[in-house]
């Protein structure tokens, strides 16, 4: 291979460069063709200008590109630019923060929680009759933490039904539920 060769091998294509930067936008879902376009053309107008300060144009390439190193920050910019309400604040395809689905899940873990530091800080709460009533403002069971704060911040009272092991569930019954009688 002669030295023209090598040469021309690492001569960098700077079209050949802004292709294959534009193919790795297209992955985004909230950027449209449109956009692609506008963003190109700002490409080029920011190349231009660091090549017009002495940059060459692998270099003034690269360094214009670094700009649009948070691809999720800019998907996300151009899906809240397009929603026409505020209350689209998530794009679809990111996953939901609470899932309604786990509601009851997310309370069976709180009740765990719960009852592992009630049970931990208060022995004798399983000798307490079934079901009991307890306040917290002002009582050692209030002062528990849970993280910075105390139980005693979040809830007024505790309702104690006995160990988790001894609760059984029960289903609802239809009828019951049909009956207007029963909401009266």
């Amino acid at each position: 291979m002669t030295n023209s060769n090598k040469s021309k091998q690492k001569e960098f294509d700077l079209e050949k460069a802004i292709i294959t930067w534009k193919k790795s936008l297209r992955c985004l879902n909230a950027v449209k063709d449109g956009d692609l376009v506008e963003l190109e053309g700002y490409l080029r107008d920011k190349i231009d200008e660091l090549s017009g300060e002495g940059l060459s144009e692998q270099e003034a390439f690269q360094k214009a590109t670094s700009e649009f190193t948070d691809l999720d920050g800019l998907d996300s910019d151009y899906f809240r630019a397009r929603s026409a309400s505020s209350l689209k604040s998530r794009p679809p395809w990111k996953p939901p923060r609470c899932i309604p689905a786990l509601l009851w899940n997310y309370f069976k873990i709180v009740g765990r929680k719960l009852k592992r530091q009630i049970e931990s800080s208060y022995p004798d709460i399983l000798s307490w009759a079934k079901p009991s009533l307890a306040v917290l403002k002002g009582t050692k069971l209030g002062s528990i933490p849970d993280g910075p704060l105390k139980l005693e911040d979040f809830y007024d009272a505790i309702l104690w039904l006995g160990s988790i092991s001894t609760i059984s569930y029960s289903g609802l019954v239809y009828e019951t539920v049909e009956d207007e009688s029963y909401y009266t």
